[in-house]
Parts: structure tokens; sequence; C-alpha cells
């Protein structure tokens, strides 16, 4: 019997190794591009205070009682502009909003539009002073996608470059 249990013990401590070991990146999913956390608040802030939006090519949407809509988008680069780099995180512009918005109660105010892949799921994130105040809701990836931001037929969502995002 104590040669059973000092062997058992042998054999445990031989492959205890395999057990620790780190796994492979292979074991990831390869539809999974993102990294399958939320960005924080900060996390957007950083990659806002990076990114250089085109005032030039921003885009309006007046209401009947004078509210504005707003959106600046960021200036694109033909080279990150695949769907692994936005499965990575990336800024697409500044909402700035006069009136609180109809789908997701965003207040109003000037926001970074953040998209980001998160478990197998786009989603897309309004951030303001370090934290994310809503998640944008309708995101979508759209191929081909929008050069010019515009807003789509008169109701609360942008459309711009692969993605629409409603607030």
């Amino acid at each position: 019997m104590t040669r059973f249990i000092v062997m058992l013990a042998v054999l445990m401590l031989a492959f205890s190794p395999a057990w620790a070991a780190p796994k492979d990146k292979k074991d990831k999913k390869d539809d999974n591009l993102g990294d399958n956390r939320r960005p924080s608040g900060g996390d957007i802030a950083n990659e806002a205070g990076k990114a250089k939006f085109e005032k030039g090519r921003a885009v309006e949407k007046k209401y009947k009682n004078g509210d504005i809509i707003r959106f600046v988008p960021v200036e694109t680069n033909k080279n990150s502009d695949t769907v692994s780099d936005f499965a990575k995180g990336a800024v697409l512009g500044i909402l700035d909003i006069d009136r609180k918005g109809d789908q997701t109660g965003l207040p109003a105010g000037k926001y970074h539009v953040y998209v980001k892949q998160v478990k197998n799921d786009w989603m897309s994130f309004y951030e303001k002073d370090g934290h994310i105040v809503k998640d944008a809701v309708g995101v979508r990836y759209l191929d081909p996608g929008e050069p010019e931001p515009k807003f789509k037929d008169g109701g609360d969502c942008v459309v711009y470059r692969h993605w629409e995002f409603c607030y």
C-alpha cells in the first residue's frame, strides 16, 4: 500500500507541470478577435487623447425645438480599417448632443464614441471624463462602410466607416 501511494505521488509530481503550464494561444477561438473585456473609461479616454478629429467633416442634425446633435469623426487611417483593428477597440469620433438620447437615455453632453468586440459581440460605448456613461444600442458592423459620417434616415443613429450606432 505504501508503494502505491509513493508511486501515485511521483506520477502527480511528474505531470503537475503540464497541468500548470499556460495554454497555447491557438486554444483561443479564432472568431473572437477582441480581448473579451469591456474597456474602462480610462482606456477610452487614453485612446481619444491620441486621436485626431476632423471638424471639417462633422455632421449636424437640427431639431425643431433648436436642439442640435453633432458628430465629429476621427481622422481615418486606411491601414487601420480592418475588422481585427476595430475588434481591439477604436475611437470613432465625438458625439455632442443637446438633448437626452431617445434610444439610450444618454444625457446631453460631449462623448467619445468607442467601438470594440467583447465576447464575440460588437459593442460601442459613450465615454466622458474617463467614465463610460452609456453603452450604445443598435451597434452593427457594415460592409462596405460609409466613408463620410451621416445620420441614418433622420433617426437617432449615426453611420460612419463600418459602424452604425444609436444614442
